[in-house]
């Protein structure tokens, strides 16, 4: 493949009705840098996906910039592991998860591949093989819509091109979904008894639970790695406010913490005194 040295650039548009405000550089090697295509969200990012063989061999390299700021260069990410050639990516957005296709001869000949990463840089380890043919697979394109994602490509066969399209509803994705945490017991801001110190509620995952603690007043008191409803006796300290946190963290490193706040008091008395009239007394005089 010839080399080209090629800057990744790209402009900020004012309007639909104006030209660019400006142009700005976002790789800087002396690599070749080609074939970029982005995509924006709605919160005011680019995301723009390349190829690069500033590794010796091309591979698809990411960078997330914010066109609202001024972008520097330096901060791409190679997001496939080739050991080949990785080029032609596409890419579509589907909420917060990046679905990114390209063609890979890591196998001896063309593939296509595939990849997710999230908004926020999660990158899903695996590169995903799509296609499995004698002849090459090549020029990917994906769409999507809802969560069907829809690859196509041009495939070879018998010296003669033809287009070919397949769509998943199950490839899979980062888990970006942290636990779910429910205390129903105590209630939040409310005044509580020394006595009541028992702490009831719930910790569920779609992926699993990898550890929760339990602290009062940042003093850990209890740690499990179950999901589901929980009760658990905690000490507080008598005639101020008590803080209950719950942390808990999920098989693919999601955390979500859930504070409560409850003043603890003395117990109350309820002392009851019951009045009898004496029974009869004989009294009886001694004489000596």
């Amino acid at each position: 493949m010839k080399k080209i040295s090629v800057i990744i650039l790209f402009l900020i548009f004012l309007s639909l009705n104006n030209v660019a405000s400006d142009v700005y550089r976002v790789t800087n090697d002396t690599a070749a840098s080609q074939n970029c295509i982005a995509v924006a969200d709605d919160s005011g990012h680019l995301y723009l996906f390349w190829q690069d063989n500033r590794s010796g061999s091309y591979e698809i390299y990411y960078e997330k910039i914010d066109i609202n700021a001024t972008p520097s260069f330096g901060n791409a990410t190679k997001i496939s592991s080739s050991g080949g050639d990785a080029i032609n990516p596409s890419v579509a957005l589907v909420g917060d998860v990046l679905h990114v296709v390209w063609q890979d001869n890591r196998d001896g000949n063309w593939e296509i591949y595939y990849k997710n990463l999230t908004t926020d840089g999660e990158i899903f380890p695996e590169d995903i093989r799509i296609t499995n043919t004698v002849g090459e697979s090549v020029e990917p394109s994906i769409s999507a819509k809802n969560d069907i994602i829809f690859i196509t490509w041009a495939e070879e066969e018998n010296n003669t091109y033809t287009i070919h399209y397949y769509n998943v509803a199950s490839i899979p994705c980062p888990d970006t979904t942290p636990p779910t945490i429910e205390i129903t017991t105590p209630a939040n801001n409310s005044n509580i008894s020394i006595l009541n110190n028992t702490v009831v509620g719930s910790v569920t995952d779609n992926s699993g639970i990898s550890i929760v603690n339990l602290s009062v007043n940042g003093m850990l008191q209890h740690s499990w790695t179950t999901s589901g409803s929980f009760s658990k006796n905690v000490s507080y300290i008598l005639g101020q406010w008590n803080n209950i946190s719950i942390t808990a963290e999920d098989t693919s490193g999601n955390i979500k913490t859930v504070v409560v706040y409850v003043y603890v008091t003395e117990p109350s008395l309820n002392v009851t005194v019951n009045l009898t009239a004496p029974s009869e007394v004989e009294l009886t005089e001694d004489n000596g």
